[in-house]
C-alpha cells in the first residue's frame, strides 16, 4: 500500500510553487503573485437588526407539512444554540417563519368555526325553546363536518384555511334540514296524540318526514348550485377557492343525509313517548306580536312598501359600484417584505450601508420586532439577483388586522421618505401570488417593450406620470433601472500579430484577472478548498 503526500497545503508552501525552471534558477509563484487565506468573492451578504449575520433559508420538499417542518428546524436550532452561544454567535428564528402566519389563520378560522356553532346552538334553543328538539337538531353539526372532513380526506384535500373556512361558512346551514324535519316531526306527533285512536310513532315520524321531504331536498340543492360557479374557476383562483366550495357541498350534502336518516331516527327514540307540550316559546311569541303589528301597518300601505322595496335594491346596487375590487383580500401576515433596487453595480457593502439606513428607520417603528436584510444572493439560492437588490423581512410584534393594517402603512410611509434606492413592500404571501398572477412581485404590471433604450425610458416615465394619477394606485414605479456599468475591452489586431499573441488567450488573460478562474484544489481532510488567481483588487480599475 503506497501512500504519497507532497501537495502544497498551506500559502506559504503554495507560493514556492516552481513557475520556470532555466539555467539553474528558479520563478517561484511567490516572487510574481501574493499568495494569502481569502474567501470567495461574494455574491450575498445578510444583516440582522443591522449587524452582520448568515441567513438560513430552508426550502421544505413538495407536499411537506410547513408547521411539521419549521417545529422540527426550532428544535434543532434550539438544540445547537448553547453550542453557539460559546462561539459569541446568537441565533434569530423569528426573522421570518412561514407557520407564524399558518398558526394564526388556523386559530382564527378554529375560533369562527367554535364561535359559530355557539350562536347556532343558543339560537336553536332560544327558538325551539325544547331541550330534546333542540338537541336533535345540534347533533346535525357535528355529524355534517365530521362526514364533510372524510370526504375531504379520502379526495386527498387538507384541513387549511380554505377548507376550515367553507366548513365555517356551512356550519349555519347544516342545521337547517334537520330543524325542518324536526319541527313538522314533533308538530305530526302532537296532532296524532289528539286523535282518538293513535298511530303508532313509527308510522307518525315517517309520514312527517316524508311530507318535508322533497323541500328539504330541493332546498339544499338550490344551495348548492350557489356554489358550482367556484368550484368552475380555473387558474390559481380556482386552487384557491375550489376547496372552499367543495368543503362547503359535501357539509351541505352530509347535512341532507343527516336530515333524512339520522333525525327521524333520534325523534322516534327521544319524542316517541314524551310529553309534547304545545306552548310556544317566549321568543316565538314575542317576535309574533311585533310581527303582527308589523304586519297589520304594511297592509294599509302597499304601494309605499314597494316604492321602499324599490328603493332599498337601488341602494344595494348603487353600493357595489363603491365597494373596493380585488382578486384576494390582503392578506395580513404579520411579515412584511421590503425590495430595495439599487442603481446595478452597487456593491454589497454599499447595499448593507443603505440596508442599515432602512433598518434603523423601520425598527423605530413601535410594531416592529425585527429586520433582516438579504443583500445579492446566497450560493445555492433559487433567486437570481446582483449585490444592488436587496430583500429586508420585517417581523411585526402583532399580527391581528388593524396592528398589521397599521404596521403597514406606516413601512410604506417610511420608505417613501427614503432617498436613494427604489423600495416597495408588500407581504410575503400577497408578492408570491402576484409574481404567480403576473409575473412581478404586483398585481398591475404595464410592459413597454422596443429597441430604443432611451425612448423607453421616456414613454415608461409617462406611463408612470399616467398611473400615479388613478385613484387609489400606490407604489407606482419603474422596475427596469438603467443598464449596467461595464468596461468594454477591444483587442488591436495588429500588436497582437506583433506579438504573437493568441487572441483567445489574452481573452483568457482580461477574464481571469478581472473574474477570476480557479486554478487547483487543496484538500484537507474531507473539506475541499479552491486555489483561484485575479488581479489584485487595487490593479483593477473600477
Amino acid at each position: 500500500m503506497l501512500q504519497t503526500e507532497g501537495q502544497s497545503l498551506t500559502t506559504a508552501q503554495l507560493a514556492r510553487t516552481v513557475l520556470v525552471h532555466h539555467n539553474g534558477g528558479n520563478v517561484l509563484l511567490g516572487d510574481v503573485a501574493r499568495v494569502k487565506d481569502a474567501p470567495a468573492a461574494p455574491i450575498g451578504a445578510a444583516t440582522i437588526r443591522g449587524k452582520p449575520g448568515v441567513i438560513l433559508i430552508v426550502d421544505a420538499a413538495y407536499g411537506a407539512n410547513t408547521l411539521e417542518v419549521t417545529h422540527g428546524i426550532d428544535k434543532a436550532v434550539s438544540e445547537l444554540r448553547a453550542s453557539l452561544e460559546a462561539q459569541g454567535i446568537s441565533a434569530h428564528p423569528e426573522v421570518f417563519r412561514a407557520a407564524d402566519f399558518i398558526d394564526v389563520a388556523l386559530h382564527n378560522v378554529r375560533d369562527s368555526l367554535l364561535i359559530g356553532a355557539v350562536l347556532v346552538i343558543l339560537i336553536l334553543f332560544l327558538f325551539l325553546f325544547n331541550l330534546r328538539t333542540a338537541a336533535i337538531s345540534c347533533t346535525a353539526i357535528p355529524l355534517s363536518l365530521l362526514a364533510a372532513v372524510i370526504v375531504l380526506d379520502k379526495m386527498g384535500l387538507s384541513l387549511n384555511t380554505m377548507t376550515l373556512g367553507g366548513l365555517s361558512i356551512a356550519i349555519g346551514e347544516v342545521v337547517d334540514d334537520a330543524v325542518i324535519d324536526v319541527e313538522n316531526i314533533y308538530r305530526r306527533l302532537r296532532e296524532d296524540r289528539a286523535l282518538p285512536s293513535p298511530r303508532s310513532t313509527f308510522q307518525v315520524v315517517l309520514d312527517a318526514s316524508l311530507e318535508v321531504r322533497s323541500a328539504v331536498v330541493y332546498a339544499t340543492f338550490a344551495v348548492i348550485l350557489v356554489f358550482f360557479p367556484v368550484l368552475n374557476m380555473s387558474g390559481l383562483a380556482g386552487r384557491i377557492f375550489g376547496p372552499l366550495g367543495i368543503a362547503y357541498i359535501w357539509a351541505i350534502l352530509a347535512s341532507l343525509v343527516v336530515a333524512l336518516t339520522v333525525t327521524p331516527a333520534l325523534c322516534i327514540a327521544l319524542l316517541g313517548e314524551r310529553d309534547l307540550p304545545p306552548q310556544e316559546p317566549p321568543a316565538v311569541r314575542w317576535l309574533k306580536r311585533g310581527y303582527h303589528g308589523l304586519l297589520v301597518r304594511i297592509e294599509k300601505a302597499p304601494g309605499l312598501v314597494m316604492a321602499a322595496v324599490g328603493l332599498l335594491v337601488a341602494l344595494g346596487i348603487g353600493t357595489l359600484f363603491l365597494l373596493s375590487e380585488s382578486f384576494l383580500p390582503e392578506l395580513r401576515e404579520g411579515n412584511i417584505t421590503v425590495y430595495m433596487t439599487a442603481l446595478p453595480g452597487t456593491s454589497l457593502q454599499e447595499s448593507l450601508r443603505l440596508g442599515n439606513r432602512i433598518t434603523e428607520a423601520l425598527l423605530k417603528i413601535p410594531s416592529v420586532q425585527s429586520v433582516a436584510q438579504r443583500a445579492g444572493r446566497a450560493e445555492l439560492g433559487t433567486d437570481t439577483m446582483g449585490t444592488h437588490e436587496s430583500e429586508i423581512d420585517v417581523n411585526l410584534k402583532a399580527r391581528n388586522g388593524n396592528h398589521v393594517e397599521a404596521a403597514q402603512a406606516g413601512i410604506r410611509q417610511i420608505i417613501s421618505q427614503l432617498p436613494g434606492p427604489i423600495l416597495t413592500s408588500n407581504s410575503f404571501l400577497t408578492e408570491r401570488i402576484n409574481e404567480t398572477l403576473s409575473g412581478y412581485r404586483t398585481p398591475v404590471v404595464v410592459n413597454v417593450v422596443g429597441n430604443n433604450l432611451d425612448q423607453l425610458d421616456q414613454e415608461a416615465g409617462e406611463v408612470i406620470r399616467a398611473l400615479g394619477s388613478v385613484r387609489g394606485a400606490a407604489q407606482v414605479q419603474i422596475q427596469s433601472p438603467p443598464g449596467m456599468p461595464q468596461i468594454v475591452v477591444r483587442l488591436r489586431k495588429d500588436d497582437l500579430v506583433r506579438w504573437g499573441f493568441d487572441p483567445l488567450q489574452v481573452l483568457d488573460v482580461v477574464r481571469t484577472a478581472y473574474g477570476g478562474d480557479i486554478v487547483g484544489q487543496v484538500y484537507e481532510g474531507n473539506r475541499v478548498f479552491d486555489v483561484s488567481v485575479i488581479l489584485a483588487p487595487g490593479d483593477r480599475p473600477r
